[in-house]
């Protein structure tokens, strides 16, 4: 059995480079605790070292966050056994079980981030065989939220209660985040337009 974890927490780089660069505007829309809470994200970042080996495959979750990562970690794992005809190398990923806080889900969505499709160098995903995990990394595994299994099936699937959505290849992902920004700020622009033109 190939599970999948994550070792710390996604979206947390992200969070908080928004921290640094909007402090003041952020001090005046969030309480004392709330930022003190971003401030204390530096606490889960991780010196565990990045692995690609047979038994456990650890990577940074850089560009394109998550699910690039994810995407990437399944075919790193298929490379990694390609004698294996039986390697999987699809997935099922329970979304509720990605370890992320309320506070990087906020302030992403406050500037249109994705804390799924955001930086998280801070942190890793992690796959590994149940039944052949080497010593030197079991306290590692033993530390890591698990949030999935590769599986046989073709697809690469996130669940999330009664709803299900396929992972895209990381070049897909980035054209589809790029055109989600595009509209927002399309959107951003009609609606200042719109608020001149009552105005005057």
């Amino acid at each position: 059995m190939i599970k999948i974890g994550i070792y710390g927490l996604a979206g947390a780089d992200t969070a908080q480079n928004l921290l640094n660069r909007h402090r003041q505007e952020l001090g005046k829309r969030f309480s004392r605790l709330f930022i003190r809470d971003l401030e204390e994200l530096g606490k889960y970042r991780t010196d565990v070292p990045e692995v690609s080996s047979p038994e456990v495959y650890i990577a940074a979750i850089g560009e394109g966050g998550l699910w690039a990562a994810l995407w990437k970690a399944c075919d790193d794992w298929k490379e990694l056994h390609a004698e294996d005809r039986n390697v999987p190398s699809g997935c099922r990923i329970n979304i509720a079980d990605i370890p992320v806080k309320q506070e990087i889900i906020e302030i992403c969505e406050l500037f249109e981030e994705n804390p799924y499709e955001a930086p998280s160098e801070c942190a890793r995903v992690i796959l590994w065989d149940e039944d052949n995990v080497p010593d030197a990394y079991r306290h590692i595994i033993d530390r890591c939220t698990v949030i999935g299994l590769m599986t046989q099936e073709k697809g690469r699937i996130l669940e999330y209660e009664d709803s299900v959505r396929y992972l895209t290849p990381p070049a897909r992902q980035a054209a589809d985040m790029a055109d989600r920004k595009s509209y927002a700020k399309k959107g951003k622009e009609a609606e200042v337009k719109t608020c001149l033109d009552r105005n005057y």
